[in-house]
């Protein structure tokens, strides 16, 4: 996985790369998201407690930071 970032042909074919889960991003944005298809990610800076973190694209266009956990087991980075 490109992890510096995404082809957007990815967006348009409609492949998701992952599902997003709501483990530590628990904010009423990650609630209402847990368990959607993210199709483009962006790896971040890590937060205070050294997470890796990550910017994911939705379906519908949003981004939204998401820590690692939030992406493992998911497709999502490894």
């Amino acid at each position: 996985m490109n992890l510096g970032g995404s082809d957007p042909s990815v967006l348009a074919s409609g492949q998701a790369i992952g599902t997003f889960h709501a483990v530590s991003t628990r904010d009423a944005v990650g609630l209402a998201r847990d368990g959607w298809p993210f199709f483009e990610i962006n790896s971040m800076a890590t937060n205070h407690q050294n997470e890796s973190l990550f910017e994911i694209r939705f379906g519908d266009g949003e981004w939204m930071l998401a820590a690692y956990e939030d992406l493992q087991g998911s497709g999502g980075p490894n």
